[in-house]
């Protein structure tokens, strides 16, 4: 039988009782094919029998590699793996996620002098931000980047010189 280490007589029948190696798996359970399953390779059964890689949520392709699931996210979908851990899939919704907006670590929030942020189709959202500051360029990945106070090109307000 391939990759038996060991079988024994139960109710008048023979079972298997170990693999050779911790690497092959008895997942049908029948014995006539003895340890059938490469744990180490199986994208159905990856590290242990009927743990499937190809299970995992919004997931494009997998595949097992020594035992553990290697996964590839979707990219039709907003949906990506921003924790690195393949059992839980490609997780985060990076066209909601104030944390992931558009992308991994892609924080709203740490944007500088905004107060309130949101993520709204893979891109931040400024609700409210510090005054004496605003968005003179018009790039949202910046904050509000432009003092107002002390600027003499953006005097009060944005765009507005001091005359010499």
């Amino acid at each position: 039988l391939a990759q038996v280490g060991g079988t024994s007589c139960s109710g008048g029948g023979c079972v298997i009782s170990s693999c050779v190696s911790s690497n092959y798996g008895n997942c049908n359970g029948a014995v006539s094919d003895g340890c059938e399953v490469d744990l180490q390779t199986n994208n159905l059964n990856c590290g242990s029998c009927g743990y499937s890689c190809a299970a995992r949520p919004n997931i494009g392709s997998s595949s097992c590699v020594g035992g553990g699931c290697v996964i590839t996210c979707n990219g039709a979908t907003p949906y990506l793996n921003c924790n690195g851990a393949s059992n839980d899939g490609c997780e985060t919704d990076s066209s909601s996620h104030n944390n992931h907006c558009g992308g991994c670590g892609n924080n709203c929030a740490s944007l500088p002098n905004v107060f309130s942020t949101s993520c709204s189709s893979s891109s931040c959202v400024i609700h409210s931000f510090q005054p004496g500051y605003d968005n003179c360029d018009g790039v949202v990945s910046n904050g509000f980047e432009t003092v107002l106070v002390s600027n003499a090109l953006h005097c009060g307000t944005c765009n507005f010189a001091c005359s010499q």
